[in-house]
């Protein structure tokens, strides 16, 4: 059954400068002179405009797409599970599919800000989770730069080289945190493709939950399937720790600067 709405329907542009997102928000700029209305969950404030969301007083029960869903919306990242708005030209609206269960974007960022502050993210503005509507949602700041697939034509080798030294130290600090389990930061369970059990069938957009699998029941599976492919030498990892990593760590997710020569770009987010 497909989710509905699907999640790259979540926001709509309802008037100039207003949305609806998902079944509990709405957002909208203040008018000139207009002051903070009591009732505002947060704010901010993009070129010399005030931005706020509000929590709608009766939660939205018709799953239908509101306003214009295509508006501000990034060509290049919807589909099933996932879209993302721009609700003022430096404040982005990313929604995510969501089950019960699921460590939350937000949630990962807010851990790694806490426990290893001298890596760079997006800064959150606000977020929530829409349970009834089956996603998660977080209102971030824009990130200088640009991303590294997109700066590398303009690099010469030597700031390539400084950028590739940068991300090596962000993953050897994320590597010092460790764990006997394998889990997301919240101690849950992550989501995956693969699973050590039978798995039941699920919805294509609904994420799949494994559940935290201990280094022990780890190794005894990576044991068996290596003897079963005739392989003699233990696995890697055997008797280490998990690590914790960043599961996607490509081009598209690494933001730079792009200063001329000799100045070195500097990894943003």
């Amino acid at each position: 059954m497909p989710l509905q709405p699907s999640v790259d329907e979540t926001v709509g542009l309802t008037s100039y400068r207003h949305w609806s997102i998902g079944s509990l928000m709405t957002c909208r700029a203040l008018q000139d002179g207009e002051n903070m209305p009591p009732d505002a969950v947060c704010s901010w404030i993009d070129e010399d405009t005030t931005y706020i969301l509000t929590k709608r007083s009766v939660p939205r029960v018709d799953r239908t797409p509101e306003g214009d869903f295509l508006v501000n919306r990034l060509p290049n990242y919807f589909g099933l599970s996932r879209g993302i708005w721009t609700l003022s030209p430096n404040v982005f609206c990313k929604a995510k599919s969501w089950t019960e269960g699921r460590t939350t974007e937000a949630d990962i960022l807010r851990w790694v800000n806490k426990n290893s502050p001298s890596i760079p993210t997006t800064k959150i503005i606000y977020d929530w989770v829409d349970a009834a509507w089956n996603r998660t949602i977080l209102i971030s700041r824009r990130v200088p730069g640009k991303t590294y697939k997109d700066a590398w034509p303009s690099l010469t080798q030597r700031q390539r080289l400084a950028v590739a030294d940068q991300v090596a130290g962000h993953l050897k600090t994320l590597s010092e945190h460790t764990s006997d389990y394998a889990e997301t930061v919240t101690g849950s369970g992550p989501v995956g493709a693969w699973s050590l059990r039978v798995r039941e069938a699920l919805p294509r957009w609904q994420p799949r939950i494994e559940p935290r699998v201990s280094r022990e029941d780890y190794e005894a599976y990576m044991k068996r399937r290596d003897k079963r492919a005739g392989v003699e030498s233990a696995p890697p990892g055997i008797g280490e720790p998990f690590v914790l990593q960043h599961d996607d760590c490509s081009p598209t997710n690494i933001f730079v600067t792009t200063p001329s020569e000799p100045e070195l770009p500097v990894v943003t987010a």
